[in-house]
Parts: C-alpha cells; structure tokens; sequence
C-alpha cells in the first residue's frame, strides 16, 4: 500500500496515524550490547549514563568504556532519553 498523504489531519483512526505509530515504534528498536559483558543495554544503564552525563559531568568516552559501547552509541542513547533537545 501507498503512504497516505501528509496532507491528512485527522489524528483519530485515520490511517496516517496507524503509519506514524509504526514509524515512531521503529525508531526506539535498536538494541545496543555491552561489548565487554555480552549483554544488552537496559533501561536502567540508559538512565545511569544520563545522570552521569548531566550531573556528574562525565565526558562521553569515560562512559563509553564503562558500559562497553561507542562514543556515538551513548551519545544516541543519551539524546533520546533526554528528549533530543538541542538548546539545553
């Protein structure tokens, strides 16, 4: 089936909004691994960088080696548990 068209504003049951659901659900699928313990990132490990990040000041590589990820993989994990903003 085609993408409807963007142009549709009704938000209720239309199928525009079945398609921006399937699009924001695709979006939080990615699933990261600690590259020294072998398992997968939680939640809780998302919510510990955040705090060591814009609390305790800790610099995005020091963080990175912690949980055995990439620079760029934190900095992903942190932008979107911290509503992506990019003023502050």
């Amino acid at each position: 089936p085609a993408r409807p068209s963007m142009a549709c504003t009704n938000f209720t049951g239309s199928s525009w909004s079945r398609w921006q659901r399937l699009k924001m659900a695709k979006r939080d699928n990615r699933r990261y691994v600690n590259a020294n313990t072998g398992r997968p990132v939680s939640d809780d490990d998302v919510y510990r960088m955040t705090m060591l990040y814009q609390y305790q000041r800790f610099p995005l590589p020091k963080i990175a080696r912690r949980y055995g990820l990439q620079t760029t993989q934190v900095r992903d994990l942190i932008g979107r548990r911290s509503g992506g903003s990019c003023c502050g």
